[in-house]
Formats: structure tokens, C-alpha cells, sequence
């Protein structure tokens, strides 16, 4: 009697930001900032050569991403980069103009949007607080969930690499001026946002990362332009 011939059917995941597809999809957000420079983007291979998807599927376990309800909030990364200066006090109207160009009538049904930044007098953590609550699903804007309840200041199940319109983007880095716990990241915030100078640094995380490095990938200088992200009520 033949054995019976059982196929096997790979579906491939992508998880992570499209860098190693060599994917680049950039629209215009509306913000008036520039394209994130590629010079910003964080490495979607290791060395060892365990790529961003094999990255993301790790952390999505470690954030308990069964336990993901409805979305609640809504979080994406702008396609401009922006000055520390352009940011400075006007981060939430940037994102704000952002949202705007949503296709997604959930996201634009959000009411407020701002920005997930930290200054020397607020942490970011108690910025976005003025939103609301932030202790439900968090989804990107195609309503990928990415942050369990009780999970946004931690490890994520995938990176914010969803633009308003909800395109794919390939990584790149972030002004926040934060910790890893929401905190003000104090000495890196360009000076609250207010030099474009190299002289200073700002903590930057990268669109492309699950893990601390979503939120604090590392420092650059403040003459540098780099994305925002952008969460909703």
C-alpha cells in the first residue's frame, strides 16, 4: 500500500518591517517634514543572520499576544522626519496632520492624536496620558494588534511600522527623548526639543524593533531628522 503524500505549505510571515523584501513605501503624511533618511534605519538581519521576522515572532511570545481584545488605540509612525525644533511643542499637531490622511474609518474616527515623546518636564509616559486610557489593545492602523492590555511601556508583539494610510514601512528611527519605562531619557531630548544642533543628542527608537529598542534604540545628534510615532484616544 503507497503511504499517503502529505504536502507542506510555507506561508511566510512578514512580521517585521519590509527591509529584507527591499520594500520602501513612503507616502505623503501631510506634516511637512522630510523623508527619514536610510542612514537612520536599524539592521532587519542579524549577525548571526536571524532576520526581523524570526525577532518579532520571539517577542510576540513574550508579550502574551493571545490575550490581545478589540483594538482600542491606534499607533503609527509618520513618513516625514522632523527637526528637534519642528517637533518641540508642536509633536501632537504633527501627528494630528498625519492622521488625516488615514483610510481607515476607525483611525479616522480617533479624535485625538499626539505624540510619543518625553521632555524634560513631562515624561512621555504621562503625555499620552492625556488621551486616555492606554491600558486596552493597541493596534496598528491596518489593525495589527501589537500591544496586549497593560503591555504598551514593554516588549511588543510586532514593530509600529504602519504609516497613517497604514503602509508597510521599512525601519527607521524615532524621536522620543524616553526610556524604556516612559520616562524622560533626561540630558537626551535636544535640550526639550529646542536646538538643531550636533552639539546635543536625542534618544531615538526605530520603528523596526519589538523589544526596548522600539522606544530607546540608541542616541543621535540633534542636526539629524528622524520619524515620530503618533497614538491615538
Amino acid at each position: 500500500m503507497r503511504a499517503p503524500l502529505v504536502a507542506l505549505v510555507l506561508a511566510p510571515w512578514l512580521g517585521g518591517c519590509a527591509q529584507v523584501l527591499g520594500i520602501r513605501e513612503v507616502s505623503d503624511d501631510g506634516a511637512g517634514g522630510a523623508e527619514p533618511s536610510s542612514a537612520s534605519t536599524g539592521a532587519s538581519m542579524s549577525a548571526n543572520g536571524t532576520s526581523a521576522t524570526a525577532t518579532t515572532a520571539s517577542s510576540a511570545a513574550s508579550t502574551g499576544s493571545g490575550n490581545f481584545g478589540p483594538c482600542m488605540n491606534y499607533v503609527f509612525v509618520t513618513t516625514a522626519a522632523f527637526a528637534p525644533t519642528q517637533v518641540a511643542s508642536n509633536g501632537d499637531k504633527l501627528c494630528a496632520a498625519a492622521a488625516k490622511t488615514a483610510t481607515s474609518a476607525m483611525v479616522l474616527a480617533k479624535a485625538q492624536w499626539v505624540a510619543v515623546y518625553s521632555t524634560a518636564s513631562q515624561n512621555a509616559k504621562e503625555h499620552i496620558a492625556v488621551i486616555g486610557s492606554v491600558a486596552g489593545t493597541i493596534c496598528l492602523t491596518d489593525g495589527t494588534p501589537i500591544a496586549a492590555p497593560g503591555m504598551w511601556w514593554g516588549a511588543h508583539a510586532g514593530p509600529i511600522n504602519r504609516s497613517a494610510k497604514g503602509d508597510l514601512q521599512t525601519p527607521f528611527d524615532v524621536w522620543t527623548g524616553t526610556k524604556p519605562d516612559g520616562t524622560t531619557d533626561f540630558g537626551h531630548d535636544c535640550s526639550e526639543w529646542s536646538v538643531d544642533s550636533n552639539a546635543s543628542q536625542g534618544t531615538v527608537g526605530n520603528c523596526g524593533e519589538t523589544q526596548t529598542g522600539w522606544i530607546a534604540r540608541t542616541a543621535r545628534p540633534c542636526s539629524d531628522t528622524v520619524g515620530l510615532y503618533c497614538i491615538s484616544d
